[in-house]
């Protein structure tokens, strides 16, 4: 490298590490450059980092020869760093792992005590389920968006997609996306999974999302029938019986202040269950989250979350082996798979795949980007019935990335976080065009000094 022109890169991050947060003393002091251009994100000392700060004026050799070679110091000018960035920017912005999916219905046997979709809950939605011709129009569909070209699996949604009332639907879907060479995956409330595993064992089944609250005290005060009757036990059974047919399961738990006390009690369920040697079934849980004119009892901030899950941490160690908080989506050259595996960053201009590789089509001919946003035509991105037509929503989904957000465009680390939840942005501030900063602040202040000290030891 020549020494003549080597500069401190435009685009390191410095993310001081928090001992309160991490409770380890190992990183006390230490910070993690990133550095999405180049790729590398890397633990520092406190005297490295000043080596950094102050090139070229501070000389260590060794120091010096690591940052080069991690990409913080270059050759490179600021124009010709912005020249690349541009170029790998726009390669992430390409769609990689396309999904789609078909809402089967807005329909739901359960009245959960956080829903956010109540409002669905209308005399026009309930008791509606898609019709075969809307399923094929949905099929047919499909190949016109250039970003589904190569998509190959599909996801069942809803409300509950998986009720006596579907089945026939739902067979349907399952013959016709086969004959098209798809495989299946479902987000389900379980109720019904028993019923449903026949079925499901005669198709590509990838998986099946299925939301188990705690035990089944804490289980059944918050996902009740209709009728209030308890769920609990009915949606253990059909997972039993998905994963002894082959199904692999993936239980989230949907915690608030409500529930989270009893996460180590429900860990103590799982292995009394014979759950927890399974290799087909993981655990993950995750704040309740508001929806469009709701803000259901309960609601944790994502600092308030990430502040019980330290204290937690230390009380039960064995807790987060098994089952595992969704601080960000743990998604190849996102930062957090970059310090726990040390896999390449990448820089990131979206938050979700929502902005460029989602499409979701439901029962009265509506596409949607988003699934927290589905049934609410302010984000119905187009229709399919009668034919494909995009509105201007899908050009704001689609144009919405951090360079498009005056906020994100002043942000250190918004080629890190990619602006954060459009949708929860919305509920905040009214737009898509702002960023939602709370949930990556909260990852950044505790959760990557929890992985700094996971790859340390």
């Amino acid at each position: 490298m020549n020494e003549s022109t080597a500069r401190k890169s435009s685009y390191n991050v410095v993310i001081p590490l928090s001992t309160s947060a991490s409770g380890a003393s190992e990183t006390e002091s230490s910070y993690i450059i990133a550095n999405p251009l180049y790729g590398n994100a890397s633990l520092v000392s406190a005297d490295e980092l000043e080596i950094l700060a102050t090139f070229p004026r501070s000389r260590d050799d060794v120091v010096v020869f690591h940052l080069k070679d991690e990409g913080y110091i270059t050759t490179l000018t600021e124009g010709e760093e912005k020249e690349l960035m541009k170029k790998r920017y726009e390669e992430q912005k390409k769609p990689r792992t396309p999904r789609t999916a078909i809402i089967v219905t807005y329909q739901c046997n359960l009245r959960c005590t956080y829903c956010w979709t109540d409002h669905l809950f209308t005399s026009d939605t309930m008791g509606r389920v898609i019709d075969e011709r809307t399923v094929d129009r949905a099929f047919d569909t499909i190949p016109q968006i250039p970003a589904l070209e190569s998509v190959k699996s599909m996801s069942f949604y809803g409300g509950e997609p998986f009720l006596p009332s579907t089945r026939s639907i739902v067979e349907c879907i399952l013959e016709k996306g086969s004959e098209r060479g798809f495989t299946f995956h479902a987000n389900t409330n379980g109720y019904y999974l028993t019923e449903f595993v026949p079925l499901f064992s005669q198709y590509a089944m990838e998986g099946l999302g299925v939301t188990l609250d705690g035990c089944q005290p804490v289980h059944d005060a918050r996902r009740r029938r209709s009728d209030r009757g308890g769920t609990f036990y009915k949606i253990v059974d059909g997972i039993d019986s998905a994963l002894d047919n082959g199904i692999p399961i993936g239980v989230r738990i949907n915690v608030d202040s409500q529930n989270i006390e009893g996460l180590p009690a429900f860990k103590d369920w799982i292995t009394e269950h014979g759950w927890a040697n399974r290799k087909d079934i993981s655990f993950a849980f995750t704040p309740v989250l508001p929806g469009k004119g709701n803000t259901p009892p309960g609601l944790l901030t994502y600092s308030e979350m990430a502040e019980k899950i330290i204290v937690m941490g230390k009380e039960s160690p064995s807790l987060f082996k098994m089952m595992h908080y969704t601080w960000e989506y743990f998604v190849e050259g996102y930062l957090s798979r970059t310090i726990l595996q040390g896999t390449e960053l990448q820089p990131r201009p979206f938050y979700c795949s929502a902005h460029f590789q989602t499409f979701s089509f439901d029962l009265f001919g509506d596409i949607y980007c988003c699934p927290r946003a589905v049934g609410d035509k302010t984000f119905s991105v187009g229709q399919f019935v009668p034919e494909l037509r995009f509105n201007r929503n899908f050009e704001e989904w689609m144009n919405r990335d951090v360079l498009s957000i005056p906020r994100c465009r002043k942000c250190d680390v918004a080629l890190l976080c990619g602006g954060g939840c459009a949708y929860e942005a919305y509920l905040q501030s009214g737009t898509l065009f702002e960023g939602y900063c709370q949930q990556y602040r909260a990852f950044l202040e505790y959760g990557v000094p929890l992985f700094a000290r996971q790859r340390m030891q």
